[in-house]
């Protein structure tokens, strides 16, 4: 029975140190590490024969033989320490330290390093000699050595480095509980635990070592700590309950023993989860102590709630940097955006990137950032995350002028459209596991949240545009006016008695002025773009019209006909149409009670033609106002422009659409909109 815990680590540890080699390939950090998983094996395998043996002579082979190993495995792990943390001018004294082991065992066949053997209840164990003191005193050297290297390393090393390597520190301190087993070589008379401790330590580090080369680690590292040393407190407790038994009961009963075993399978399984979640904080609470705490999760949901509340770029920007630094405490804030996303440019690719003032909810021309900057080049072949350690002088200036220790990069079409500089954490010198973790999990949802905005803006951008056709309108009442002044002067110097030269000159003269007020207007009228008809679906446009203006004071009912065919039209122009629809129809509500809106769609066959409706529950319009609303700049809402009206009359009729509106004050408003459908087109599933 004392058998199977050696045996099992023996084994264990030969398959850590294949592992390693298998995943990593053999470089100088791998084969340190399966020398020390090596000698381990070698050990622990003696001790497991060791326990079962029950001749004196073959337990005074075993226990020198068994010791081999031991004398070398405290250099191999501080030789691999050494590897890990790229101290290479560390291994001349690692190589001291292999000359000085290979002294000690030169004494091992006589009684200076080892004076025969003890007779304990699990079995034989070595007995220290005059020399085991220095072997003692070796390990503790190395060991607080390699302990000294790591932590050095970590406080320059770039964050998930320096979090590997604070892990190897915990690692370390697990490793240190081992010695207690020395006790046992001076005449205490208790099972060796050290084997468990080991275990432990050397499992995490062979972790490290395959994550260090492969993936990312901090996460399993710490859930790894967290769950073996959980393990190893029940299984602590469970033999220290059944060597008390047994020393009270010599004879144990099965029955007694069963009923052990099962009363620690129930404290495992009630209590392993919470105790794995409390132990997997302990090492960055001890390595972070004096810093703000805060809850991953929770974070997490704030950002994401944050990042998908709005569809402004400065609504987002000023509650994104609002939520990091008050619950994170990650401060401050710089953003950049390329030339070219939602301020309406035509720039290329390669255009610049302008500082976002926040208190001006704007970009700063005067402050840019070029296209060929170190950062930019950086951030669009890497994973979207550079932090501090791992950028070049040129980036490390950049951050210093913005107090910042990472940048985070927001793509769309595979281009970088925006950088986000981020600060540190509580005014620390380095991010914590947590806060590395966060940052990590930002790119993703910033590309998801900066591609709502730049959808809204090309749509407010498609607004203005339909805005400015919708004002021309009123441009032609004040043309009507200037076309009726020339026109009456002809008309009166027609039924007037002047000469023949002078009405010839004041008619070409008032002509005159009639073409150059013709010019005029068609200059203005020219003055759009080209309508793009392919095949639409009405029932994605309607949704994505929703996506685009979140609905948060209101209920929305959708009734969609599924069956609905495609029609043909201008994708743009209808989301625009139905935006402003839906945005009418939230600013209709009455504070006074729920504004609620229903949006259906459905075929009539007969007709062939789709029907829209689109309905609130708000404050609704008297028939004066009704009869006013296709006037252009009337409008009953506060910085209204009245042309939002015009632009959906105008988009229906270029659809060959009819569009009728009822109201009724206290009650609300509703919309229809009939659009043709062309049954000689095919209804194609690839509708837009």
């Amino acid at each position: 029975m004392y058998s199977v815990f050696p045996a099992t680590v023996a084994l264990l540890f030969l398959v850590y140190g294949g592992y390693v080699l298998w995943r990593s390939g053999f470089n100088r950090v791998t084969r340190s590490f399966f020398l020390m998983c090596l000698t381990t094996f070698a050990w622990q395998a003696t001790w497991a024969v060791l326990f079962q043996v029950h001749d004196p002579d073959t337990a005074e082979i075993l226990v020198r033989l068994g010791y081999l190993p031991i004398l070398f495995l405290p250099t191999t792990l501080y030789h691999f320490l050494s590897e890990i943390t790229d101290q290479r001018r560390e291994l001349p004294r690692v190589y001291a330290s292999y000359g000085f082991a290979a002294l000690l065992m030169v004494t091992l066949p006589g009684d200076l390093f080892v004076r025969g053997h003890y007779d304990f209840f699990f079995g034989y164990y070595p007995k220290a000699g005059y020399l085991h003191p220095l072997h003692v005193l070796q390990t503790c050297v190395v060991v607080l050595r390699g302990l000294y290297l790591t932590w050095r390393t970590q406080q320059t090393a770039a964050p998930r480095q320096r979090t590997r390597l604070r892990y190897c520190v915990a690692s370390l301190l697990i490793y240190l509980f081992a010695a207690v087993d020395y006790l046992c070589n001076y005449g205490l008379g208790f099972y060796p635990p050290g084997v468990f401790f080991i275990a432990i330590s050397l499992g995490l580090l062979a972790i490290a070592t395959v994550k260090y080369q492969l993936m990312d680690i901090s996460v399993a590292l710490s859930r790894g700590l967290a769950r073996s040393a959980a393990l190893l407190l029940f299984a602590l407790l469970y033999l220290a309950a059944f060597f008390g038994l047994r020393a009270l009961t010599p004879q144990l009963p099965p029955l007694l023993a069963l009923v052990l075993g099962l009363g620690f399978l129930v404290l495992v399984c009630e209590a392993y989860v919470p105790l794995s979640d409390f132990l997997q904080g302990v090492p960055d609470r001890l390595l972070q102590r004096g810093r703000h705490s805060y809850t991953y999760a929770q974070v997490v949901q704030a950002v994401t709630r944050s990042l998908g509340s709005h569809i402004r770029l400065d609504d987002l920007v000023r509650d994104f940097a609002g939520v990091l630094a008050t619950e994170a405490r990650i401060a401050p804030l710089t953003l950049f955006v390329r030339a070219d996303f939602g301020l309406g440019a035509n720039e290329a690719p390669g255009s610049a990137f302008y500082i976002w003032r926040m208190d001006a909810g704007e970009p700063d021309h005067r402050e840019a950032l070029p296209a060929e900057h170190s950062l930019v080049r950086q951030l669009q072949r890497g994973n979207g995350v550079v932090h501090f350690r791992e950028a070049d002088t040129e980036v490390q200036a950049l951050y210093q002028q913005y107090q910042a220790m990472s940048a985070v990069r927001i793509r769309r079409a595979g281009e970088v459209i925006a950088i986000v500089l981020l600060g540190k954490q509580d005014n620390a010198a380095h991010y914590s596991h947590d806060d590395l973790d966060l940052i990590e999990f930002l790119p993703g949802q910033l590309d998801l949240a900066f591609d709502r905005v730049d959808a809204y803006s090309q749509v407010c951008h498609g607004l203005a545009k339909a805005q400015k056709s919708a004002s021309l309108m009123a441009m032609m009442n004040q043309y009507q006016h200037e076309l009726k002044a020339p026109i009456s002067i002809i008309h009166m110097y027609a039924q007037s008695d002047v000469d023949r030269d002078t009405l010839r000159e004041e008619t070409l003269a008032q002509c005159q002025r009639v073409l150059g007020l013709l010019e005029k207007m068609l200059r203005v009228l020219q003055d759009r773009r080209d309508r793009q008809e392919r095949p639409v679906s009405i029932n994605a446009m309607l949704v994505s019209a929703l996506r685009l203006f979140p609905v948060r004071d209101a209920t929305v009912a959708l009734a969609l006909d599924e069956q609905l065919p495609p029609m043909i039209g201008d994708a743009d122009d209808l989301l625009i149409l139905f935006v402003n629809l839906i945005k009418n129809a939230v600013e209709a509500g009455d504070r006074d009670r729920p504004n609620v809106l229903e949006v259906a769609s459905s075929y009539q066959g007969g007709d062939r033609q789709i029907l829209v409706s689109v309905s609130d529950s708000g404050i609704g319009m008297d028939q004066e106002r009704l009869r006013r609303l296709w006037t252009p700049l009337e409008t009953g809402k506060a910085g209204g422009t009245g042309l939002g009206m015009k632009v959906i009359q105008r988009i229906v009729e270029e659809h060959d659409g009819e569009i009728h509106v009822t109201s009724t004050p206290g009650v609300g408003t509703r919309v229809e909109i009939r659009l043709p459908v062309d049954d000689t087109e095919p209804h194609s599933t690839e509708a837009v």
